[in-house]
């Protein structure tokens, strides 16, 4: 198991995006142990904390589908879960694979936005 010996700061910087000039900003966070977590709309970055999810063969989407359908039904009668499979094969020709992948993602995007993010970095320079 290692353990960590902190070690005083040495760089110029308290924050990486401030210099040490500008502590008001900082002073909750030093006084009065309050820390802000911004949600993963307020990032700069549009990419973070959204991640693409991988390319699924047509295949891989019923089945994907299908366990939704499965968790949210826990005990669907088989008949109706061949309908829902049938159903999925349709509308997955009708609309394409790349509509269902896009619809993936914006929903996943969309659950990300309920988090707020706490990011640490080890780089002293970036």
């Amino acid at each position: 198991m290692t353990t960590f010996t902190p070690t005083k700061a040495t760089g110029s910087h308290f924050y990486r995006y401030q210099s040490a000039e500008h502590l008001d900003r900082l002073k909750p966070v030093i006084f009065e142990n309050l820390v802000y977590l911004p949600s993963v709309a307020q990032l700069n970055d549009p990419a973070d904390c959204r991640p693409k999810p991988a390319p699924l063969s047509e295949e891989g989407m019923v089945n994907f589908l299908k366990n939704d359908y499965v968790r949210r039904n826990p005990v669907p009668a088989l008949d109706l879960l061949k309908k829902a499979e049938v159903e999925i094969r349709m509308m997955i020709s009708l609309r394409g694979l790349e509509w269902f992948m896009r619809e993936a993602s914006k929903i996943l995007n969309e659950q990300m936005e309920q988090f707020r993010v706490y990011s640490l970095s080890k780089r002293f320079e970036t």
